[in-house]
């Protein structure tokens, strides 16, 4: 028997009392007992944290955080990350509601496929020839 004023008392206690919040896991099955999933997704940039310890100001820290935040999100949603930024870096623009804006969250965003390479660079190939 363990005295409820102990420390293992009161440990037994707090784990009692979180009994519930502990097992609302089993009730989703998308959630975890852990984050290990999170910390997998940042550990490539914990590992080169030094590296970026020279963003130039605290507001390109904010903007490289908000790239990193985008690219890892694009992989947990099985998006291609290049795929995915090229979208956005063209769509943003027309974005003008909140709604459109969401479509833009790798979630919504239907599968992405390569921009076709041949005709952008048949096209780049004719206007340099016109210029001339």
């Amino acid at each position: 028997s363990t005295l409820p004023s102990s420390n293992l008392g009161r440990a037994i206690a707090y784990a009692r009392g979180q009994w519930p919040l502990i097992m609302r896991h089993l009730d989703d099955h998308r959630l975890t007992p852990d984050n290990n999933i999170a910390e997998n997704a940042i550990r490539p940039f914990a590992v080169g944290r030094k590296n970026w310890l020279f963003a130039g100001s605290p507001a390109g820290a904010e903007s490289s955080a908000a790239i990193f935040s985008l690219i890892e999100t694009a992989k947990a949603n099985d998006v291609d990350p290049w795929l995915y930024l090229c979208h956005i870096c063209r769509e943003l623009p027309a974005a003008t509601s909140e709604a459109r804006l969401e479509k833009l969250l790798p979630w919504n965003c239907a599968p992405l496929v390569p921009p076709d390479y041949s005709s952008l660079l048949s096209r780049l190939i004719t206007k340099i020839k016109r210029k001339k």
